[in-house]
């Protein structure tokens, strides 16, 4: 989901534009507006975040081919701090979404 297409986030809503489906009377091109609590967007957005090691093929965003180098940067400009190294084992789901 692109930036753009959020509207807005109020009182543990979030309100964001989504392409409307040919059985919604859409032609992949005209949008419509939802809300859903924040839990529940969160939760759909997660569904598209692919597991780790996974092998998977995307052509844009941090998950394209010569975009890894990047993923360091992407953290620092949000604020996150660095990934743990391999060495240091793998962190709990927990420990992930601090």
């Amino acid at each position: 989901m692109g930036n753009s297409r959020l509207i807005n986030e109020q009182d543990g809503d979030v309100k964001f534009r989504y392409r409307l489906s040919e059985l919604e009377g859409g032609d992949g091109k005209r949008q419509g507006v939802t809300q859903l609590p924040v839990n529940t967007f969160l939760a759909r957005w997660f569904e598209h975040v692919p597991p780790r090691r996974y092998q998977c093929v995307r052509g844009y965003g941090l998950y394209s081919g010569n975009q890894h180098s990047q993923l360091a940067v992407a953290r620092e400009a949000l604020g996150e701090p660095s990934l743990p190294s391999e060495a240091a084992g793998n962190p709990s789901w927990q420990e992930v979404c601090e």
